[in-house]
């Protein structure tokens, strides 16, 4: 199953269109953000509804970088960036189990800061939180483990 995103203009009201390609249906989501960009003052953007990221990985896109965000079964969020360290397949099509996302090309896991220790390697990680029902993320990096 797809689940790729492709995150369309801004309509310049404020509202940004985000596509959902899966299993050749396309789904469009529209979000309201602050400056018309997505983008909060503070440096924060809004990637999805709250509900979204339940139960599993989502695929979006932040000044065209792919990144996937999801929750560890204890229920806290993650923001990575959408590449796995070992082949750097998409972790958006991928599954969360217990506190790890496993890639879904060759079930290696990456923690929720971004590490692999089978790969003895990471990806990106991002700071996340929720606002009134949003998943929030700030594009600058976590500091590396």
């Amino acid at each position: 199953m797809s689940k790729r995103v492709f995150e369309r203009a801004n309509d310049g009201q404020g509202e940004r269109v985000f596509e959902r390609a899966n299993q050749g249906q396309s789904e469009r989501v529209f979000e309201r953000a602050n400056d018309g960009h997505g983008e909060l003052a503070d440096g924060w953007t809004v990637v999805a509804r709250s509900d979204e990221v339940e139960p599993g990985p989502i695929a979006r896109a932040i000044a065209g970088r792919p990144i996937v965000i999801w929750r560890t079964a204890a229920g806290r969020l993650s923001a990575l960036a959408d590449s796995c360290p070992h082949q750097g397949n998409a972790l958006s099509e991928g599954f969360v189990a217990g506190h790890e996302l496993v890639c879904g090309s060759h079930g290696w896991s990456v923690a929720s800061d971004g590490w692999c220790e089978r790969a003895a390697a990471g990806t990106r990680a991002y700071t996340v939180r929720e606002d009134g029902g949003q998943v929030l993320v700030l594009l600058q990096q976590k500091a590396a483990r």
